[in-house]
């Protein structure tokens, strides 16, 4: 499996090396002695030696070290400014309530986690990296699967309030958070706007450049972060699966059908194209992966505003995983040995999994969960 990575070879270097020459020696003379006298001796003389000529190295000089070629941890696809996937991510929770249809944004974000929510609806956990929408949302409250994943990707929280304990937990868990105006307080100077065409609570939506604007004037804030890629590579031949059904309630049923001609997953809900308003496309995705986990009703946590149950996910320890993506389905585990870790995605064989560049959407269902493809 190829990395994205730029390899930089290190240069080798030769030397020329010259011999040396040797001149012959030169036989000295002898010069005849005066009239009648004999023969004068002569006096002895030295070779003469031509001084070495050493034949000068072949001048040399490094090649330019390449720049690496930056792409983005979480969709694997390389990008023009480094300085775009070096902050820090925003992560907007985002309602999914018949009411809250269409939502704005979720076609252009980096990585989506949809998660069960009362009544058997799913909400979504949107992250923006390398895009900036000036519109997401609906945005809605907080659960407490939002803390481990904030826990976990030192994300900023663009949120609409939480239960007490929540709001507790979240403070308690040092998650840079981001609370939407209650109803009534004023929403100059905030990263959020309201949209008055729609019913309350379905009209409060989140800027994502004036959430990271908020999140530099605080210094406790780090600007940026270390966020750990995913496993890409090259995509494989394509598979035979076209079809992949998620059975929620029948009013957030969800189907991703393959598209060959692009080689993205295309999603319907409730038996409709589920269509971005920012855009007006049908949100797509190259990888879509299921993570199974243990979720069960949260205990000491004070119920909704409607009175429903507040549900709580198991995120540690080890599970089930399936990634569908060009066709195919990969088998393996999730792993993640503490709240901060960074949570490991494996093959049956215990290699790295491998996902195909592109936009991941991650379900995170129950380990009962009868999802089905073909």
């Amino acid at each position: 499996m190829k990395s994205l990575r730029v390899p930089i070879d290190p240069v080798s270097r030769r030397q020329l090396l010259a011999g040396l020459g040797t001149l012959p020696l030169l036989t000295a003379t002898c010069t005849p002695g005066a009239q009648g006298g004999p023969a004068a001796t002569p006096a002895p003389s030295r070779a003469a030696v031509a001084p070495a000529a050493t034949a000068a190295p072949a001048p040399t000089s490094a090649p330019p070290t390449p720049t690496p070629v930056p792409y983005n941890p979480l969709t694997g696809q390389t990008v023009g400014d480094m300085a775009s996937v070096r902050r820090r991510i925003v992560a907007a929770k985002v309602d999914n309530a018949p009411q809250a249809r269409p939502q704005f944004g979720l076609s252009v974000a980096d990585l989506v986690y949809e998660q069960l929510a009362e009544g058997g609806l799913t909400r979504f956990l949107a992250f923006f990296l390398q895009n900036a929408p000036d519109r997401v949302g609906p945005i809605r409250s907080a659960r407490l699967t939002d803390i481990y994943l904030g826990q976990e990707w030192d994300f900023l929280l663009a949120y609409a309030g939480a239960g007490r304990t929540t709001s507790r937990l979240l403070a308690e868990a040092l998650v840079p958070a981001f609370k939407a105006p209650e109803l009534g307080e004023r929403l100059d100077g905030t990263p959020y706007v309201r949209d008055n065409a729609r019913p309350i609570p379905n009209n409060m939506f989140a800027r994502v450049q004036a959430v990271r604007d908020a999140a530099a004037g605080d210094p406790l804030i780090a600007k940026e972060v270390f966020i750990q890629p995913f496993h890409f590579s090259d995509p494989p031949e394509t598979g035979p699966l076209r079809i992949l059904s998620m059975p929620y309630v029948p009013a957030a049923a969800v189907t991703w059908r393959f598209d060959t001609a692009s080689n993205t997953w295309k999603r319907t809900m409730a038996g409709a194209a589920h269509v971005d308003a920012l855009n007006n496309q049908q949100i797509q995705a190259e990888n879509v992966a299921i993570q199974y986990a243990q979720i069960f009703t949260a205990q000491n946590v004070e119920p909704d505003s409607a009175g429903n149950p507040v549900l709580d996910t198991m995120l540690r320890g080890e599970n089930k995983l399936r990634v569908f993506h060009s066709g195919q389905m990969l088998e393996g585990t999730w792993s993640k040995e503490h709240d901060r870790a960074k949570t490991q995605y494996r093959t049956s064989d215990g290699s790295p999994m491998p996902f195909r560049p592109g936009r991941i959407w991650f379900h995170i269902v129950p380990t009962d969960f009868q999802a089905s493809w073909s």
